[in-house]
């Protein structure tokens, strides 16, 4: 279940608090798939399904050119899957924030959005795999008619690929051209 509430601080500004919780069974794979190509079998029928808690507590904003928000949360996971092999990680916790900006003006658009995690597991201290602590992303973008054109930049931090902190995946960039194109008023 999940439940939210939210106080106006003034007439474009609101605060917001949510909690949640999660299921999440194993699936096909993770629980039998096979040894192949002499690499250790990836399934492991002995999973527990994940149950999670969440709380968020946020602030947001509305403007007649932009919009914004800043937010906290964090995320108790118990039996959390982690993959290859598929293993439960007993209890898993995610604390962060993120902050976001959106503005547009005329046929301009600029939007940009920043995330903090600390995704550990709670009996060792490493970080959860696969999952990096710092993501970014900016963008502008022009809209002319049916048409629009934009330019974005993302970054996400390294990341570990195994519970044990051992495989480290460097971190990476995108620069993004993208394009779209209005054929007619239900079509994008």
């Amino acid at each position: 279940y999940n439940a939210a509430v939210g106080y106006p601080l003034a007439a474009t500004t609101q605060l917001y608090l949510s909690y949640g919780t999660a299921f999440k069974a194993p699936t096909f794979n993770e629980l039998y798939y096979p040894s192949v190509g002499g690499f250790p079998a990836f399934g492991n029928p002995h999973l527990r399904p994940e149950k999670s808690q969440s709380f968020e507590l946020g602030i947001k904003g509305t403007q007649p050119d932009y919009t914004w928000s800043l937010s906290a949360f964090q995320t108790k996971i118990d039996d959390l899957i982690a993959s290859y092999p598929a293993d439960n990680i007993a209890q898993a916790k995610i604390q962060g924030g993120e902050g976001g900006l959106r503005w547009h003006k005329d046929t301009w658009e600029f939007y940009t959005n920043l995330s903090w995690l600390k995704p550990e597991d709670e009996q060792t201290g490493n970080l959860l795999p696969r999952r990096a602590k710092t993501t970014f992303n900016v963008g502008l973008a022009e809209t002319r008619g049916p048409a629009r054109l934009g330019i974005d930049f993302f970054y996400q931090s390294y990341r570990y690929d195994d519970v044990a902190n051992t495989q480290r995946l460097d971190g990476y960039r995108l620069f993004k051209l993208n394009g779209e194109y209005r054929f007619t008023k239900n079509w994008i």
